[in-house]
């Protein structure tokens, strides 16, 4: 039961912010954009990134006291929400996500302290990363960025995919005693699943780059 409020409180609070930021992107008219990724044939809003990153955010300053890895976290994913939301709104050259992108990997990993060095795979098969570390670790943050941001243009995709990655990730800390990721993981599924409420189909919101 400890466990489950923090799930339930950002999914609550992502579940009542949803509707109202679909009603500020149409006032804006901020939708999402129709191509070969995407199957809807009518005008979506697409800055539904917003009710997850408040909801959040929220959650997080009431559950959780952070430290310098969460703060570079956080930061970097705030650099990168922000890069989303303007280019949600005005359609950014690529270059210029890519760069806002590599900032926020830079921030996580020199303000957060944060690196791969160590990959461990089934069976004891463990791979250390060396003075590559660096290296992966930045391309693995901008890869994993976009590899979401592409799969946001079916209903339900992007966002039933992070929650599962989410609810694993918050097992695997419980499993190794990080009760802060795992706290962190789960907050973030919450909202994520509030969101999802009206994503399925027929979606009546998409993330877009903000999410």
């Amino acid at each position: 039961m400890e466990t489950l409020k923090y799930l339930l409180l950002p999914f609550l609070c992502s579940a009542v912010l949803t509707p109202l930021v679909q009603v500020i992107a149409v006032k804006l008219e901020v939708y999402a954009e129709m191509n070969e990724r995407t199957v809807h044939t009518r005008k979506i809003a697409r800055i539904g990134g917003v009710s997850i990153y408040v909801a959040f955010l929220l959650c997080m300053a009431y559950f959780m006291k952070t430290d310098i890895t969460i703060n570079g976290i956080l930061i970097g994913g705030s650099i990168m929400f922000f890069g989303g939301l303007v280019d949600d709104m005005v359609n950014l050259p690529p270059k210029v996500k890519l760069l806002i992108e590599a900032l926020a990997a830079i921030v996580l990993m020199l303000f957060g302290q944060v690196s791969l060095d160590v990959i461990r795979l089934p069976f004891g098969i463990t791979i250390n990363m060396g003075f590559i570390s660096a290296l992966v670790t930045f391309v693995w943050i901008i890869g994993i960025t976009n590899a979401v941001n592409l799969i946001d243009g079916l209903d339900g995709l992007s966002g039933g995919i992070c929650t599962i990655i989410l609810v694993v990730i918050a097992c695997l800390s419980a499993i190794e005693g990080r009760m802060d990721i795992q706290l962190m993981s789960l907050v973030l599924a919450g909202a994520t699943l509030g969101f999802l409420l009206f994503n399925w189909h027929p979606a009546s919101i998409f993330m877009g780059d903000c999410g």
